[in-house]
């Protein structure tokens, strides 16, 4: 899961220098598994999904 997370924020990070864009913002995840909606389809990627990942 950490390369994907570096090679998602490395193509963000690019697309920001490439289109002059000084400020990238982020969104605060810690409370996602108790506020979004799901399917069961897509229940595995949420309860697996980096931002539910412990440091």
């Amino acid at each position: 899961m950490q390369d994907q997370d570096h090679k998602v924020s490395r193509e963000i990070v690019d697309f920001a220098t490439d289109n002059t864009i000084a400020v990238i913002r982020l969104e605060q995840l810690t409370n996602m598994r108790q506020t979004a909606r799901t399917s069961r389809k897509n229940e595995k990627t949420l309860h697996t999904s980096s931002s539910t990942k412990q440091s």
